[in-house]
């Protein structure tokens, strides 16, 4: 099973973002609040962390209690979903998707910018994140 949480206090739009990356990998979304990455409430397979770190979003895969990817976003974009919708995770890096294929329902896209991913989230929401090298 797969949980997406966020940092502590998260803004309102790292709350939303992490609603549609559950979404878009049929996880499920907690909010973290206090509790520490140990507290039972975190004994999934796969979690993921969405929060700000600075002035820019982070998200942490973490898979058996070990930090297996922790990538820093240079831009995340919310546009209007033209087409039909698509689960899982489309990544365009090669690299990125060897490390999130195994973990996550991720598809490997040959168009767009290196380094991207986006997903299909809830309302008619389409993401893109671009990783930052």
């Amino acid at each position: 099973m797969i949980l997406v949480t966020s940092s502590r206090k998260p803004a309102q739009r790292v709350r939303r973002l992490c609603r549609d990356l559950a979404f878009a990998v049929n996880g499920e979304y907690r909010p973290r609040g206090k509790a520490g990455l140990s507290d039972p409430l975190f004994s999934h397979d796969t979690v993921l962390i969405l929060g700000s770190r600075g002035h820019r979003l982070g998200l942490q895969v973490i898979s058996g209690g070990e930090v297996v990817a922790d990538l820093f976003l240079c831009s995340v974009e919310e546009e209007r979903r033209a087409a039909l919708l698509r689960k899982g995770v489309q990544v365009q890096d090669p690299c990125l998707f060897s490390v999130l294929s195994p973990l996550l329902p991720a598809v490997a896209v040959p168009e767009g910018a290196p380094g991207s991913l986006s997903f299909d989230g809830i309302q008619g929401r389409t993401v893109r994140m671009v990783v930052c090298p």
